[in-house]
């Protein structure tokens, strides 16, 4: 729904100048769009991994870490707020791998088949956008998501990897509340 057309005019001797202001729909006036992040909650003791819960929060210096090869970690728990119409959902990893290890590390999750493959020698984030995996997104399906990190490495060779953070990312608009 469009805005109604105003015209506003300034007339000085034969010189007329218009300002036409048109609000178009991107975004409607009775609403707006936002973006809110967290990170995971919880990420549950791993087989041969130590200090799990190093990955939960924020990044903040402190990481999970394995040195044995095809391991997985997990990240879940999110207590996101009923915030409106869900647009867009993206998931992320804060991690590293030892340099040279010929490594390589994938994110997935549990509600489709997107996924990013990726590796780095330094603390970085490798994000991807899943709004596609599901045909419409509601914040019970978001917090359900657990994140799922996978390492690979050739001929089972032993490399460091460390996971500082998993975290959920969402664009969605919301109505505004009259007054």
């Amino acid at each position: 729904m469009q805005a109604p057309l105003r015209v506003f005019g300034w007339r000085e001797g034969r010189v007329t100048l218009f300002l036409i202001l048109l609000a178009t729909s991107f975004f409607p006036m009775n609403s707006f769009a936002a973006t809110v992040t967290q990170y995971a909650g919880a990420v549950p003791n791993a087989t041969r991994w130590s200090n799990e819960s190093n990955a939960v929060g924020a990044p903040n210096g402190d990481y999970a870490s394995c040195s044995v090869a095809y391991r997985r970690l997990a990240g879940k728990t999110w207590n996101f707020l009923d915030l409106g119409i869900i647009q867009r959902v993206s998931i992320g990893i804060n991690s590293w791998n030892e340099t040279g290890s010929n490594v390589t590390m994938k994110l997935y999750h549990n509600l489709g088949t997107t996924l990013t493959t990726f590796s780095h020698d330094s603390f970085q984030w490798n994000d991807i956008e899943i709004t596609s995996d599901q045909p419409s997104w509601t914040w019970a399906l978001v917090n359900s998501l657990v994140l799922r990190y996978r390492e690979f490495t050739n001929n089972y060779n032993r490399s460091d990897v460390r996971v500082q953070a998993f975290r959920v990312v969402c664009n969605h608009h919301r109505p505004r509340v009259s007054r």
